[in-house]
């Protein structure tokens, strides 16, 4: 899966986005992402999840998460593709870690009646110490290596 980088704004996010098809996500903090959900017509409120309350939407976004913890956990590493260069360093082959953590971290929100075409959704996510490792590489292949990104507790 190839993600294409680009900068996102929503009025919760201003940061670099990854565009997967119709969906965005937005990592602000390594442990939080809003995603926006496009759709092709409006969507009645009575229609979808996403509309029918955002408590609802949370439950059920707990409950999908939940059922399928085990399924993540053997999938891993989950495959980011490649990454934007940093300076001279190409990433490739980026791969996620610990996403089997994954919580819900507050309530779903959704905005399903400023536009005919979009239901903005905001799903905070908490995910306990992930990690993302690419393969990294110099100019003509000089160098290489692994490039670890981790984000760890400290006690307070």
């Amino acid at each position: 899966m190839r993600l294409n980088s680009k900068q996102h704004t929503t009025s919760r996010c201003t940061s670099t986005a990854l565009d997967v098809g119709r969906f965005a996500l937005c990592i602000l903090t390594g442990v939080l992402a809003v995603i926006s959900l496009a759709t092709a017509s409006r969507v009645r409120r009575q229609d979808g999840i996403l509309c029918s309350g955002n408590q609802f939407a949370t439950n059920i976004l707990r409950t999908i998460i939940t059922a399928n913890v085990e399924v993540i956990r053997r999938a891993e590493p989950i495959p980011l593709g490649d990454g934007d260069n940093l300076g001279v360093l190409k990433l490739k082959n980026g791969r996620a870690y610990n996403v089997h953590t994954v919580r819900p971290f507050g309530l779903v929100d959704s905005d399903c009646t400023s536009d005919d075409r979009w239901i903005r959704t905001v799903i905070p996510l908490a995910v306990d110490a992930p990690e993302f490792h690419f393969d990294w590489e110099l100019p003509g292949r000089l160098a290489g290596g692994i490039f670890v990104l981790s984000f760890r507790k400290t006690r307070r």
